[in-house]
């Protein structure tokens, strides 16, 4: 288990060159109560989500420090910004809604400024799983994996 008072920070080298699986839960090391937490699988604690209300959330690093905020518009848009939810500047994209039906539902992600590169998220909501695309790439996917006990 890591130490959970020296902040983890994945190389971000890395993170571009080798896919990354990131564990989510509420119950890992040093998170406060309604936290989500993202650990790698050695179990270091990589990123916080925090939620600040019903319309905004905080992308925290390991030890905390601010990363985006992420606010939920009266239109169904969603924002992301650079830093801590009371200052909201620099927004990096906006998520929104393009499709969704019964079982399925389609966002896209734009970018704001130098890249003008849009994804597409693809996902089914009971299986808790969504694909990121970009263009006719994939880039990211969420998987529920559910785990049942082995019988001896």
């Amino acid at each position: 288990m890591a130490d959970s008072e020296t902040p983890y920070h994945p190389d971000p080298e890395d993170l571009r060159r080798i896919p990354v699986d990131l564990f989510a839960s509420k119950k890992l090391p040093g998170l406060s109560s309604g936290d989500l937490g993202f650990a790698d699988s050695s179990e270091h604690l990589v990123f916080i989500l925090r939620k600040s209300s019903s319309s905004l959330k905080s992308l925290l690093d390991s030890s905390g420090v601010p990363l985006f905020s992420i606010s939920r518009l009266h239109n169904g848009v969603w924002e992301l910004h650079k830093g801590d939810v009371e200052k909201r500047k620099d927004l990096v994209l906006t998520v929104k809604r393009t499709s969704k039906r019964f079982s399925k539902t389609e966002s896209e992600v734009s970018f704001v400024g130098e890249s003008s590169e849009n994804l597409v998220i693809k996902g089914v909501p009971f299986q808790k799983s969504c694909t990121i695309y970009s263009q006719d790439s994939i880039v990211a996917q969420v998987k529920i994996l559910i785990f049942s006990q082995l019988q001896h």
